[in-house]
Order: C-alpha cells, then structure tokens, then sequence
C-alpha cells in the first residue's frame, strides 16, 4: 500500500479504502491485531468513563473494549467493512458504538465535546498547526490525548515506507505539537507494533513506535 500511495499520490485516499476493506475481510491477514492497544488499555484503567473519540477505528478492537468499560465511544474511518465489522463486534461483545464514515479532515470533532480522543496507528497528520489545534480545541478540560503509532525510522529507513514527512519524523514532534498540553507519558521506541503497513507480518519486524498521553489543563 505505501508503494501504492507513492506511485498515486492523488488516489491514496480513495486506494487505501479499497485495500483496508479488502484487508478487514481476509481471515489469514497477518498485518494487524484483533486485541485492544496495551498503551490504551493501560491508560483508561484509572480514568472515570467518559466520551471518547477513536480516529480511523478499523474494526473498532480499541472501539470495543472501552465500551465494555463503560465509555460512551464513536469512532470514525473511512472503511466501510471495518465499520461493519466494528459494530459487529460491538454487537458481539454486548454494547454499542457509534460509527461515522469520515475523513481525517471532514469528522466534526465539534468544541470541549470529548474526555478521550485517541489516534492508534493512523495517518492522521497529527503534528499539523491547524489540526492540533482542532484537537486540542475538541478535548474537554481535563481531557486526555493518545496516541501511538509508527513513525519514519531515521537511523534505518524502510524503502517501502512513505517519503519522510520532515517535521513529523523529527524526534520529540508530538511533544512540540501538543505543547500546550500536559505531557503526562512519552515514549520513542523500537518493537514489533500493532500494525504493519509494509508487506511482512507484523511480528516479523519492528518498528520506531512513538507514544504520547497529555491531559488538557
């Protein structure tokens, strides 16, 4: 898919949902997990309930497990199947999400109206000026932002991943992104992640993993 996305720079929207719908229905894929995020699993086990955001929720496994816990969660993504599937497994599991088919871009992520907003392994462009600031504006008072994803290894480049977003690749770019937050964790790391967005299964390599919870004051 990087490949994809660097030959039609214009279409990578359009063919990254048509390959994620195709992925989200192969039982044998090889390049995600089904279990919750540790990172966010971790952090919500002290944290009353609330209203919680999940950016490009796949098949809503993050999704899921905090409604199970008791949060009020809509997730958003711009795969069909993986909402399909998402509530699913909502149905499955006993509870129920809200979905919304959606863009980074396009989501209305509104004003003070979410206690959690979370991006795990997503394109987001998370260090983009105007989008923090929509997030940050987004976050209730008290409010908690996370995130973890790969981000562009610079000491051994994949030649299958994207070209270098130089500002985003930069050590400590989420900590200048959200500066006016409350860093509470942050963490650049290398280890075999969630999902792998090259041609080799997940647990076949590791990636630069970074991960950052910051709380709105």
């Amino acid at each position: 898919m990087a490949i994809i996305g660097k030959l039609y720079p214009e279409n990578r929207e359009e063919l990254n949902s048509v390959f994620v719908n195709k992925l989200y229905n192969s039982p044998t894929q090889t390049r995600f997990t089904l279990q919750p995020n540790a990172f966010l699993v971790l952090t919500v086990k002290g944290l009353q309930p609330g209203k919680a955001v999940d950016v490009a929720m796949g098949q809503g496994r993050n999704a899921v497990y905090l409604a199970t816990q008791g949060w009020d969660v809509t997730g958003f993504d711009i795969a069909d199947e993986g909402m399909r599937i998402a509530n699913e497994n909502a149905a499955k599991a006993g509870v129920r999400i809200h979905t919304v088919h959606a863009k980074f871009e396009d989501f209305d992520y509104g004003k003070e109206r979410w206690d959690l907003i979370y991006f795990i392994y997503t394109d987001a462009p998370v260090v983009d000026a105007e989008f923090t600031g929509r997030i940050c504006a987004a976050l209730k008072p008290g409010g908690y932002l996370l995130i973890e994803r790969p981000f562009l290894d610079l000491d051994h480049p994949d030649p299958e991943w994207r070209a270098p977003l130089i500002e985003q690749d930069k050590p400590n770019a989420l900590l200048k992104a959200y500066s006016n937050l409350r860093v509470i964790h942050y963490q650049d790391t290398r280890e075999i992640g969630d999902w792998q967005q090259t041609s080799v299964s997940r647990l076949e390599k590791q990636l630069r993993i970074v991960r950052l919870l910051a709380r709105k004051q």
